[in-house]
């Protein structure tokens, strides 16, 4: 029987081993980046107008003039018509149709006319869009809002505006996180989280020996079902508090607090929110006790360097139980009650309201963008030689189509491709 367990004992190691060798830090971090998101929906007069993304407000609403994308872009033009007529689709998102700013309670909802599933895909695309570009430009995502945030948090008053608040919605959206776009955070706390299970997984099976069990065979057996039960727990944790870590200091980091144009602070929400810190620094304290106090309690085979052994073990696991309720705290405080030094209230006024444009007026507006750069070639070619007549009967009947149906743009680039180059249509 011995050397059964210890033959099962040298495979685990084997195994345990051959791991080790393969992990490379950047392949530490998940492929895939699954996010959740709320928001919730927005009717004027009855009629749907858009979706209310707390996250895409939050980032609207950073000081030096946002972080959204198209607020972003913009910065990096001397003028607005230059900045126009760089990027239109990224104008048209910053900007009203009679070219006014939009404010950022504007810019975080997403124009839909119903809740059914092209509404969600509208939703969850825009939402997806946002964070590829902060997830290409190595941007910190922001702090996800629940949805029992969204109307004591953001939305208390909204109706004052002639806007309702008619549902709230939970969706899931996917990020690609390939190797060449990690950021060096999450590469250090997932790796980190890897060796952080591996070594839970270890010390908590030789527990059971260097604990005082006598017997080999029961100590084998111990050893290896504790390790098989505990590896994918352990794997799970650490990549949880890994996650919570990279989104949590991430943003807490990136965020210029300190800008002339900050955010209002809020003296009752201060006080909630330490004396909730408060609580969760005493939480914090006793899991870590706790955790160190069990390690030390354990009747450890005495032996030289066993008592420094015994020190390191507690130390470990009490870190980590400080960090696993720091995270685990952090998200069921924000996700269940506010936990903000700031006012995040929206002061939505009946102008604001009025100026969110209909899903069809997007729509239209969409499509008068795109069509201005299929043409914009065109234009271009007038100048140099001259485009035939039944050229431009064929384009002006091809923009028609466009403007009436959008699927129709393949056709109209066809033909504009080739009035631009002066070939017959």
């Amino acid at each position: 029987m011995a050397n059964v367990v210890k033959q099962i004992l040298g495979e685990i190691k084997g195994l345990a081993l051959n791991q080790l060798k393969g992990w490379k830090p950047a392949d530490a971090p998940p492929t895939v980046r699954e996010l959740g998101m709320s928001y919730g929906t927005l009717e004027r007069g009855g009629e749907c107008v858009g979706a209310f993304v707390p996250e895409m407000y939050n980032l609207a609403n950073a000081p030096e003039g946002g972080l959204l994308e198209c607020q972003v872009a913009e910065k990096q033009y001397e003028t607005t018509e230059a900045f126009k007529a760089a990027k239109p689709e990224l104008y048209a998102q910053l900007h009203r149709a009679d070219g006014t700013r939009k404010t950022p309670f504007e810019l975080a909802v997403v124009p839909i006319s119903n809740v059914g599933k092209e509404a969600i895909a509208a939703v969850t695309a825009h939402t997806q869009k946002e964070y590829y570009y902060r997830r290409d430009n190595a941007l910190a995502l922001p702090v996800a809002v629940s949805k029992y945030r969204i109307e004591p948090d953001y939305l208390k008053n909204i109706e004052a505006s002639g806007l309702k608040l008619t549902g709230i919605y939970v969706e899931k959206i996917n990020i690609d996180n390939p190797i060449d776009k990690l950021s060096k955070r999450e590469i250090v706390f997932h790796y980190a989280g890897l060796w952080a299970s591996f070594l839970l997984t270890v010390s908590a099976s030789a527990a059971l020996t260097l604990a005082g069990i006598i017997s080999p065979v029961v100590a084998g057996l111990a050893i290896t079902g504790m390790f098989i039960a505990k590896k994918t727990v352990s794997d799970f944790a650490m990549f949880d508090l890994a996650e919570g870590l990279t989104r949590y200091s991430g943003w807490l980091l990136y965020t210029p607090w300190k800008s002339k144009d900050g955010y209002k602070f809020n003296f009752v929400n201060s006080v909630k929110t330490l004396a909730k810190l408060a609580g969760l620094g005493v939480a914090i304290y006793f899991a870590a006790v706790g955790a160190f106090a069990g390690i030390m309690a354990l009747p450890w085979v005495a032996g030289a360097g066993m008592a420094a052994a015994q020190l390191g073990f507690a130390g470990f696991f009490a870190t980590l139980a400080g960090l696993t309720t720091l995270v685990g705290g952090l998200f069921t405080q924000s996700f269940f009650w506010n936990l903000s030094f700031v006012d995040n209230q929206v002061n939505v006024t009946k102008e604001m309201a009025d100026a969110l444009p209909t899903a069809q007026s997007v729509i239209k507006e969409n499509i008068l963008v795109q069509l201005e750069e299929i043409l914009k070639p065109v234009k271009e070619a007038a100048n140099e030689h001259h485009i035939k007549a039944d050229a431009k009967v064929w384009l002006t009947a091809a923009a028609a189509a466009f403007a009436t149906n959008p699927d129709k743009k393949g056709l109209l680039e066809q033909v504009a491709a080739k009035a631009s180059s002066g070939m017959k249509l």
